[in-house]
C-alpha cells in the first residue's frame, strides 16, 4: 500500500499526459493562440515592452516562457501547446499531494481525479495561453498558503509563498485576487497572530517583486473600469452554470448533490448529522477552502454584474482547483463507513470520466478558411480580413514564413494583397481602387463593426457575389463585376 501511495504523483502525472497529449494538435491553431505565438517569437526585450505597456491585458510571464520553448522546438501547434500540457499534468500531481499533506491521501487523490477527467481544463491544455500556468501556481500558492497557516514557524511556507504569488501576478492580472483570498484566510485563522507577522513581510516582498509592473496594472485598472471589457455582464444562471462546467455537465452535478444527499441521510439517521457539519466547518483547511472558492467565485461574479464584466470560464478557471479540492473533502468526510464512501466516491469519479470528453472542439476551422481563400484567390486579387486583430492567425494558416518574420509581417501581407480593416471608413481607398474581384472575409468582426457597414460599402461597389461559410465564424465573400 506504501508503495501505491508514492507511486500516486508519478501515475497521475502520466494519466494526465495521456489523456492530454492524445489530441494535443487536432485542432487548428486559433482564438488568441497566434497572438500568444506571434509575440513569443520576438526576442526578450520586445515581449517585456509590449506586455507591459497600458494597453496588453496580459502580464509577460507566459510568454517569456514560450519565447524559450519556440526557440528549442520551433512553433507547430503540437510545439507550442506542449507546456500547456505539462502545467496542465504537474497541477494533478500537486493537488494530490496538497491533498495527502493538509487533509487525506482520499481527498487528494479524488480531488486530482476530479481535476484529471475535467473536459474544461483538457481543453486549456490544448490551448497556448496562460491559464494552465496560472491554474499551477494557484494550487502551488494555495499549497504555501495551508503550510504558512499550519505551520507559522517555519521560512520555507514564506519563502515558497512569495515565489508562486510573484510568478502568479506576472502570469495574469486576476492572481491578485488570489492575493485577496490568501489574505482574508490569513486573518481569520486561528494562528494569525503568528501568521501575520510573516504574511506581511511577504506580501511586502510580492510588492517589490511586482513594481516593474505597478503603473500597467494601475493603468490596465483604470480602463477596465473607466471603459468597460468586451466581456459581457453574466446573466444569474451562470453563477451555476459554471460549476457544471468544470465537472463537465449538469448530470455530474447532480449524481455529487444525490451522493451527498445519501451521506447526510445516512447521519442523519445516526444522530451524527450536527457533529459532522460542527466537525468539517471547524477544520482549518476546510475553512481555507471555502474562503478561496466563495470569495474568489462570488467576487469576481459581483465586480462583473456592477460594471466590470470579467466572469467567464477561462477568467475564473482558476477557481475550480479550491472547488475540487471543496467537492472531494465534503464527499470523503461525510462517509463514515468505508464500503459506502469507496461506492459514492466511485459512482462520482466514473460519472466525471465517462462524461469527459477527449477532443473538445474550439469552434474555429481556421486553415479551412484559408484554404478556401486560396482558392478563390489570384496573385492580384485584394483580400479584406476584419477585424484586423485576426492578422495573426491567417497569416500562420496561410503562410507560416510570413508569420514567422514579425518585423516585416504587415509588409508582406500586403504584398500578398490581403490587408485587414475594422470600418468602412479605413477600408475605402482599397474599395474604391478595385474593379474586377474583391475577397472579403468576415472572421467575427461584428465587436468592431456591429452594423455591417464595411460588407455594405463593398455591396455597393460589385454587382455580383458569391458567399460561403466555414463553421464557425468565417463567412467568406467574392465580389466582382
Amino acid at each position: 500500500m506504501r508503495k501505491i501511495i508514492f507511486l500516486l504523483p508519478v501515475l497521475l502525472f502520466l494519466l494526465n499526459f495521456i489523456l492530454k497529449i492524445l489530441h494535443l494538435s487536432s485542432m487548428d491553431i486559433a482564438h488568441d493562440e497566434p497572438f500568444s505565438i506571434f509575440h513569443a517569437q520576438q526576442n526578450v526585450s520586445e515581449i517585456w515592452a509590449y506586455f507591459t505597456t497600458a494597453a496588453e491585458n496580459n502580464p509577460p510571464l507566459y510568454h517569456l516562457i514560450l519565447h524559450c520553448w519556440i526557440k528549442l522546438f520551433g512553433i507547430s501547434a503540437f510545439s507550442v501547446r506542449f507546456p500547456s500540457l505539462l502545467f496542465s499534468s504537474a497541477i494533478a500531481v500537486i493537488i494530490y499531494l496538497s491533498g495527502k499533506k493538509y487533509f487525506t491521501v482520499k481527498t487528494g487523490l479524488l480531488a486530482s481525479l476530479l481535476f484529471s477527467f475535467s473536459t474544461a481544463h483538457l481543453y486549456y491544455s490544448h490551448e497556448s495561453r496562460t491559464y494552465p500556468l496560472f491554474c499551477l501556481l494557484t494550487i502551488v500558492s494555495l499549497y504555501a498558503s495551508l503550510g504558512v497557516i499550519k505551520s507559522p514557524g517555519k521560512k520555507n511556507n514564506y519563502i515558497l509563498l512569495i515565489v508562486a504569488n510573484t510568478l502568479l501576478i506576472y502570469s495574469h492580472y486576476f492572481g491578485f485576487f488570489v492575493l485577496l483570498v490568501e489574505l482574508i484566510s490569513f486573518l481569520v485563522c486561528r494562528q494569525r497572530k503568528h501568521v501575520l507577522k510573516g504574511a506581511c513581510i511577504s506580501f511586502m516582498a510580492i510588492a517589490l517583486c511586482y513594481l516593474p509592473l505597478v503603473f500597467t496594472l494601475f493603468n490596465r485598472f483604470t480602463d477596465s473600469v473607466s471603459k468597460g471589457t468586451w466581456v459581457q455582464a453574466p446573466a444569474k444562471s451562470e453563477l451555476y452554470g459554471y460549476i457544471n462546467i468544470f465537472i463537465n455537465n449538469r448530470y455530474n452535478t447532480l449524481v455529487y448533490l444525490l451522493v451527498v444527499f445519501i451521506a447526510f441521510v445516512l447521519l442523519w439517521r445516526t444522530k451524527k448529522i450536527a457533529g459532522f457539519i460542527k466537525r468539517y466547518l471547524k477544520a482549518e483547511p476546510n475553512q481555507v477552502l471555502l474562503i478561496w472558492f466563495l470569495v474568489s467565485y462570488l467576487s469576481m461574479f459581483l465586480v462583473s454584474c456592477i460594471g466590470v464584466p470579467m466572469f467567464i470560464e477561462r477568467y475564473i478557471l482558476y477557481i475550480s482547483i479550491p472547488l475540487y479540492f471543496m467537492l472531494a473533502s465534503i464527499l470523503v468526510s461525510a462517509y463514515q463507513g468505508i464500503k459506502y464512501k469507496y461506492l459514492a466516491i466511485g459512482v462520482f469519479i466514473i460519472s466525471m470520466f465517462l462524461t469527459l470528453r477527449l477532443n473538445p472542439d474550439n469552434h474555429r476551422k481556421l486553415k479551412e478558411a484559408c484554404e478556401k481563400m486560396k482558392q478563390l484567390k489570384t496573385g492580384s486579387t485584394p483580400v479584406i480580413i476584419s477585424p484586423d486583430y485576426a492578422d495573426a492567425g491567417f497569416a500562420y494558416h496561410y503562410d507560416l514564413s510570413i508569420f514567422k518574420d514579425y518585423t516585416n509581417f504587415h509588409e508582406r501581407l500586403q504584398k500578398e494583397n490581403i490587408y485587414f480593416y475594422n470600418t468602412a471608413e479605413a477600408a475605402e481607398k482599397l474599395i474604391s481602387q478595385t474593379k474586377e474581384k474583391l475577397i472579403f472575409i468576415q472572421a467575427g468582426n461584428e465587436f468592431v463593426d456591429p452594423d455591417n457597414n464595411l460588407l455594405k460599402s463593398i455591396y455597393s461597389h460589385y454587382s455580383h457575389h458569391e458567399e460561403y461559410h466555414v463553421y464557425q465564424i468565417y463567412n467568406i465573400h467574392c465580389f466582382y463585376n
